[in-house]
């Protein structure tokens, strides 16, 4: 392994010294120390090209977001609003239920509003508004 090792170096050094001759060491090294310029004028533009790219994605998804966000909280304050309706709906019905099922005042009193129904001996008296009376005349004439 150092045998190998040694060989490489003595390439290295032959290599330099017939550069040194023809002046190619003060070439490499330019071409050497260009290269790296240029790496750094590419990372010099590359990395403030990234960042610029990143903030603008960051600024539209942001902005989208917030509207997002907004129309969520909208949205769940209108379900809210539904919750607290339907609540009060169900408990109404719950007493109606009950009623039904253990009230025969609520039940005579809905029957007497919903169907028309009377107790036995009452006299019904139906009173009609002008309205009315016109539209009932008109279609006795039609």
């Amino acid at each position: 392994m150092h045998e190998a090792y040694m060989k490489k170096k003595t390439m290295i050094t032959r290599q330099d010294a017939v550069c040194a001759e023809t002046s190619a060491p003060l070439l490499k090294l330019g071409n050497i120390l260009n290269m790296k310029s240029q790496k750094e004028k590419k990372l010099k533009f590359f990395i403030p090209a990234v960042f610029a790219i990143l903030i603008s994605l960051i600024v539209v998804f942001s902005i989208e977001g917030i509207i997002k966000v907004y129309k969520l909280k909208a949205a769940k304050s209108k379900l809210a609003d539904n919750l607290i309706y339907l609540k009060k709906d169900n408990a109404k019905i719950r007493r109606q239920i009950y009623d039904l099922k253990h009230n025969k005042q609520y039940i005579s009193e809905l029957a007497r509003q919903e169907l028309g129904m009377i107790k036995k001996g009452e006299i019904v008296f139906k009173f009609f508004s002008a309205d009315k009376k016109k539209n009932v005349n008109k279609k006795n004439k039609s």
